[in-house]
């Protein structure tokens, strides 16, 4: 059956609706790593100038926007990406105004005033250098982490959410929580007295906390993030749902212009001093490596971006347990009574249990636990040092698309490993290898996690 073609528009106008009303939040979120241009158009009277054509470009992709100023003499540019951007402006009598270099960052409001002065549209007035811009549309408090500091200062373990701390206001989590043990993503933070339960992640406006147990599921490699901005406060209420910190992450994107980085960190136990507390120096490797390439597929129309980072870590654990001495074993417990026979009530003589009310299985566990080959581990027991431990652990690989006039398609995919295995070699029991242990076993756990995602992230040319 033939549908007429206006029938067809009306459908198509209330699915449209339809989907912006019933859409989940998070479908909603992408507008959360963009940024606005706004100000005002005036002649040198102070005068607004309407109908004022208003261009932002971007300085990286060639994306262009255009609008006109209001009866007020106002204009508003929503939903740019952000980036270095020239704004000119335009208007029959007046000279060319255009400034450049404006940043634009994260989730911001750039508030760009011009006062046009008059002559003709083929003069031009350009102030060129960079263009300190204040956000002073909003009340929300934060701070936006720049890709300069996000790529060049030093993190050990390279997880951005340790520059999170440059913000005021934010600490690490105070440890000894119950899932404590379980951030995997990196430290976790306070921020302004909240809870660590009540922050949030988004990256490119996805929601990627564990709502379990409240923490970072995905961490991106640093040379993959363009910049992220901490909200500490006073945040809009796109930022619903808890009251902690917002931490809204942008990932980097293709230019007009090729660039990459291939890069390798090392460390390792020959360029490390003993600890105190090893008798030797344990075994030690960790090297992170991955590379990342982005560049134009069609200048100022479609790019490209991809990262990978891996991590191999092996690692040698001292660890110190206190065990009974040869004497304890064979139930002379002198000085540390007094020892109760269970069936009399009355003390052991001389805290001496006799070898027959031994019980056999004690016996047996007895034989078969380690010996000791450190004296003197707390009152009257003995010690045992340095079964060492490898383990494997963590890789992440990063795509992403980025279409300059359409909207943008990008991907993530994570792959998280993490294996425990016993190290052969000196330092383990006195008689036995590290492995043949009975308290470090060789069938160590081993987990992995993986996960992918593909998203959409709409940025609608929308009339001004």
């Amino acid at each position: 059956m033939d549908i007429p073609r206006s029938l067809r528009v009306q459908l198509c106008k209330i699915s449209a609706v339809l989907l912006l009303v019933l859409a989940p939040p998070d479908i909603c979120r992408s507008q959360v790593t963009s940024g606005t241009l706004l100000g005002t158009v005036q002649d040198p009277s102070g005068a607004a100038i309407r109908g004022a054509n208003v261009t932002a470009t971007n300085l990286q992709t060639g994306l262009s926007r255009s609008v006109l100023s209001g009866e007020d003499g106002g204009y508003i540019i929503n939903l740019l990406p952000v980036g270095d951007y020239s704004i000119r402006v335009e208007f029959s009598g007046f000279k060319t105004d255009e400034r450049s270099v404006v940043n634009l960052q994260i989730n911001s409001k750039a508030r760009v005033d011009f006062i046009l002065q008059v002559g003709k549209v083929s003069e031009k007035v350009e102030v060129s250098g960079s263009q300190p811009v204040l956000d002073t549309d909003t009340a929300e408090s934060g701070q936006v982490i720049e890709n300069t500091r996000v790529t060049q200062l030093p993190l050990n373990g390279r997880q951005f959410i340790q520059l999170t701390l440059l913000t005021p206001g934010v600490v690490p989590e105070v440890k000894g929580t119950l899932s404590s043990p379980l951030a995997l993503s990196g430290l976790s933070v306070n921020a302004n007295g909240a809870r660590y339960e009540d922050n949030v992640f988004l990256l490119d406006g996805v929601l990627i906390r564990d709502e379990i147990y409240d923490r970072l599921t995905v961490s991106p490699s640093v040379d993959a993030i363009e910049e992220f901005k901490v909200h500490t406060s006073n945040y809009s209420a796109e930022f619903g749902g808890h009251g902690g910190a917002q931490i809204n992450i942008s990932t980097r994107s293709g230019t007009n212009a090729f660039h990459g980085i291939v890069y390798e960190f090392l460390r390792n136990d020959v360029l490390d001093a003993r600890n105190f507390f090893d008798p030797t120096k344990p075994h030690f490797r960790q090297n992170q490596f991955g590379a990342s390439l982005g560049g134009p597929i069609k200048q100022n129309r479609a790019f490209f971006f991809g990262n990978y980072e891996g991590s191999r870590i092996f690692k040698g654990i001292t660890i110190t347990s206190a065990l009974p001495t040869d004497a304890m074993r064979m139930g002379n417990f002198a000085g540390m009574g007094p020892i109760i026979d269970p069936t009399t009530g009355s003390p052991f003589s001389m805290d001496q249990i006799p070898t027959d009310r031994i019980v056999p299985f004690a016996q047996v566990l007895s034989d078969e636990d380690s010996t000791c080959n450190v004296p003197g581990i707390g009152e009257k027991f003995c010690g045992i040092w340095k079964p060492r431990r490898g383990y494997e652990s963590v890789h992440h690989t990063l795509r992403s698309l980025f279409f300059g006039q359409r909207p943008a398609l990008r991907s993530f995919c994570l792959l998280q490993r993490e294996g425990h295995r016993a190290i052969s070699g000196n330092g383990g029991p006195v008689g036995q290898s590290a492995e043949s242990s009975r308290l470090w076993p060789d069938d160590f756990s081993k987990k992995q996690k993986s996960g992918c995602g593909v998203y959409t992230h709409i940025q609608p040319i929308l009339p001004e």
